[in-house]
């Protein structure tokens, strides 16, 4: 583990020795990650391919580079078909290590372009962003084990007391920065080695920006992870870097039924990560912990769910992606390209309304905002498409931005409320109390549904909002309007935790001079005591 500490030794010398690394000049800012795990098996290049694929539709340009060089598989992720692999995938990070290796470390370190090693991943992006592959090289040729087997890693990373620092460092930095000048791309992207090695030791502590570490509820998964952890944040940086941001996810983890079960784990993964070590100087200061879900279907055949077929209500493990996803890139990146996004999808709304859905939806899924919920409303509106669909998308919108008064979220809820058990009772108060300060001709459309009123069948706690509403309509026509048609209702809805509001009722009757409706509705009580217990509350009330 110490090994892992002192790649940078003496970052003067290794300053002084790069070409690339410390370029005083105004340079393309590149966001580096590395993704890192202790153990395999954790979904970590499955992870980076999601991450890429996100950033290429919103129209960043992705640089993904495959360190696992002794079991790669992110030219698996990115060009899933057999045969296409092999027609595009010559060479890669393998050759350029062993061709620097075979110049004795001369000055000629990287070719002239890094193009030939390279794969441009197919993409239809309308925002213009793109994937580019540096894959480990091509794997299931003999001559990419030999040329693997033949790195004498000692020699690229660890210098005799005689001998000055290797050139093994200031390489991968010339690399990230040839990288950086000819491809200028927004992030690079990298995937590390698992364990403790020294080309996992370069991605994880000199080359990146952010660290992404994911790891398994076990005790071999965790000690590992932590000790790792620990050796990247005391690795020595160069003058102009700033700390490795290091976000540990917990992997693997079932779908719990109490949300409290699944904060108890992390709390303690947490706890254990932030213990003190030997030497305080050590110590993690770890804010959170995220978790990546498991999915069964994923372990019979392994997909991108980012732009796949599952919607946020159908994978669990995809709302992590988005969760982590938020976590790593500024929200600014992504909200300067929705709105040519969303004008092409709508381009095509009459042309190819399927596909028009399709993308809208996954641009409120993948990037709640106004804009984008606003164009999924009006695009259900234009296609009638009626019923759940828009009352889930407007409720959806108040929950990921706070918003419940743009007018088609109103709109969605007064013309289709139908089914209204689709709604949370908060999300239905907040858009009753807009309704009740709007006009009376707006107020008189919204109860003129009367299948509104099958709330207060259904839950107390949705009859408390249809009470709260009675109480805050000034508009002595719409109060009786609504109530004459709500007894009825009322009465069925007795005795599932409504009686409690019989007495109030009565007072809101009498008010308004319904006393023959409200005796009618305290004659259908079969038991008088019941009844007499009614009477006796609604004259206390009226004291």
């Amino acid at each position: 583990m110490q090994r892992w500490a002192t790649f940078c030794v003496n970052t003067d010398d290794l300053e002084c020795q790069t070409s690339f690394a410390i370029n005083r000049v105004k340079q393309k800012i590149m966001q580096t990650i590395t993704f890192y795990s202790y153990k395999g098996g954790v979904g970590r290049s499955l992870v980076l391919a999601n991450v890429a694929i996100y950033l290429a539709k919103f129209g960043q340009k992705v640089f993904a580079l495959d360190f696992d060089l002794e079991s790669p598989g992110l030219h698996y992720k990115f060009i899933p078909k057999r045969n296409e692999r092999k027609e595009k995938i010559k060479q890669g990070a393998v050759d350029l290590i062993h061709r620097f290796a075979a110049t004795d470390y001369g000055n000629n370190v990287l070719p002239e372009s890094l193009l030939d090693y390279t794969v441009e991943i197919e993409r239809r992006e309308d925002s213009g962003g793109s994937i580019t592959l540096l894959p480990a090289g091509n794997v299931p040729s003999k001559e990419y084990w030999q040329k693997l087997a033949g790195i004498n890693w000692k020699e690229l990373f660890y210098a005799e007391a005689d001998e000055s620092l290797p050139l093994g460092i200031p390489f991968f930095l010339e690399l990230k920065e040839r990288i950086r000048n000819e491809f200028s791309p927004d992030f690079l992207l990298i995937d590390s080695r698992t364990g403790i090695t020294e080309i996992g030791g370069i991605a994880t502590t000199i080359l990146p920006d952010n660290v992404i570490c994911l790891m398994v509820n076990n005790e071999e998964n965790l000690e590992g992870a932590r000790a790792v952890l620990r050796a990247i944040r005391k690795a020595p940086r160069l003058s102009n870097q700033t700390t490795v941001e290091i976000l540990p996810i917990l992997t693997r983890i079932p779908e719990m039924e109490k949300s409290e079960e699944e904060e108890k784990i992390t709390a303690e993964i947490k706890a254990f990560l932030n213990e003190d070590a030997e030497d305080l100087a050590d110590t993690l200061h770890v804010e959170e912990v995220l978790v990546l879900h498991s999915e069964p279907e994923l372990q019979i055949k392994e997909t991108i769910r980012i732009e796949g077929d599952k919607t946020l209500d159908e994978s669990l493990l995809l709302r992590d992606y988005l969760s982590l996803i938020s976590k790593l890139i500024p929200r600014e990146i992504i909200e300067t390209q929705l709105e040519p996004l969303i004008r092409n999808a709508q381009l095509r709304a009459y042309k190819d309304p399927q596909t028009a859905k399709i993308e809208l939806e996954r641009l409120a899924d993948y990037c709640p905002h106004h804009d984008t919920f606003h164009a999924l409303l009006e695009f259900y509106k234009l296609r009638n498409l009626s019923g759940v669909l828009s009352i889930k998308a407007a409720e959806k919108f108040w929950k990921s931005t706070g918003i419940c008064d743009d007018a088609l979220q109103i709109n969605a809820i007064i013309e289709q409320f139908d089914i209204p058990t689709q709604c949370s009772s908060a999300f239905l108060e907040k858009i009753f109390n807009l309704i009740l300060k709007k006009d009376s001709t707006y107020i008189l459309s919204f109860f003129n549904k009367s299948k509104f009123l099958t709330t207060i069948n259904i839950n107390p706690n949705d009859f408390q909002i249809w009470f709260n509403i009675i109480n805050i309509i000034e508009d002595i026509k719409i109060k009786k309007m609504v109530l004459d048609k709500s007894l009825e209702r009322i009465i069925r809805g007795r005795g599932g935790g409504l009686d409690k509001y019989v007495a109030q009722i009565g007072k809101i009757c009498r008010d308004l001079g319904m006393k023959s409706e409200f005796d009618q509705f305290i004659s259908t009580q079969a038991d008088p005591k019941q009844r007499a217990q009614f009477l006796h509350d609604f004259k206390n009330l009226m004291k």
